[in-house]
């Protein structure tokens, strides 16, 4: 029997959310307005034309002013500013999925329905953390008592550094300053080791005036 990309996506259609989109240039969901942009990736092995397997999924939230004040100082520095996510959460570890169950091969209904329980459960896990994080100030709220060991799970790289600050600062959060110190000491320090961190520091220090405490 023929399982083709055709056939999976129309059991992936089955599940789409209210309110959200099929993507066109991956396998999963998008909603959008103007301001945010919400995403749910699900990571697939393709063995078409005989079958497939959904093993795993993660939720991408774009705060679309945040990542539009980044995106010209990273290319100044001469780096493409790739990862247009503000946030995100791989849903490795939804409590009550049955991993293994979902691990399995998709080649025709009966397969996928096998597996179309575990999915729910992490769609539910993506839209309660869509739920959790609608705005700049909650992103500020769950961030903010973090360490940058601790915001790791939700941004990866030394970009979690400008990028927690600007979110605090756009937020008005009451930590903003005692952060904003906290970071720049850390990247500073990694910034002499690494090439990134030094870009990374540099559009840094061009959103936060820290000589002068202006911002």
């Amino acid at each position: 029997m023929v399982y083709a990309k055709e056939n999976l996506l129309e059991h992936i259609a089955t599940l789409q959310p209210e309110g959200f989109s099929m993507l066109e240039d991956s396998f999963g969901y998008l909603r959008a307005d103007g301001s945010k942009k919400e995403v749910i990736h699900l990571a697939t092995r393709n063995y078409f034309p005989h079958g497939a397997c959904i093993h795993g999924m993660s939720a991408h939230i774009s705060f679309l002013d945040i990542e539009d004040a980044l995106r010209p100082l990273y290319r100044a520095q001469g780096i493409g500013h790739s990862d247009n996510y503000t946030l995100k959460r791989s849903l490795v570890d939804v409590d009550g999925v049955d991993y293994e169950q979902l691990d399995q091969e998709i080649s025709d209904d009966e397969s996928f329905g096998k597996v179309r329980i575990e999915l729910q459960k992490l769609l539910d896990a993506a839209l309660s953390f869509f739920d959790q994080l609608q705005t700049v100030a909650d992103a500020a709220d769950l961030l903010a008592e973090k360490s940058a060991k601790e915001i790791v799970p939700y941004i990866q790289g030394t970009i979690l550094m400008p990028k927690t600050i600007l979110l605090l600062q756009r937020a008005g959060h009451e930590r903003f300053e005692e952060k904003r110190a906290e970071f720049h000491a850390l990247l500073k320090g990694q910034a002499a080791k690494r090439k990134q961190a030094q870009a990374d520091l540099t559009v840094f220090e061009q959103l936060f005036d820290h000589e002068t405490g202006a911002s």
